[in-house]
């Protein structure tokens, strides 16, 4: 494996092993979304999906993409 696609990978998984301590309606208010709070498996989906942004921008489409689907 690459370099940079294990630490990708790395990132993923230390997102989602930190995702319980993350304060979801923090994070959600402060990019500007309107979504409700889900469940802490989906949020550790929404937080491994989020680390392929490179921008604050690209964070909130992330994360709004994840929370609507």
């Amino acid at each position: 494996m690459p370099l940079a696609r294990a630490q990708h990978f790395a990132a993923q998984r230390r997102a989602e092993q930190i995702a319980v301590h993350v304060d979801q309606d923090a994070v959600i208010a402060d990019l500007g979304l309107k979504c409700s709070s889900v469940s802490p498996e989906r949020w550790q989906s929404t937080l491994s999906t989020a680390v392929t942004a490179r921008s604050r921008e690209q964070v909130a489409r992330a994360v709004d993409r994840s929370l609507s689907s």
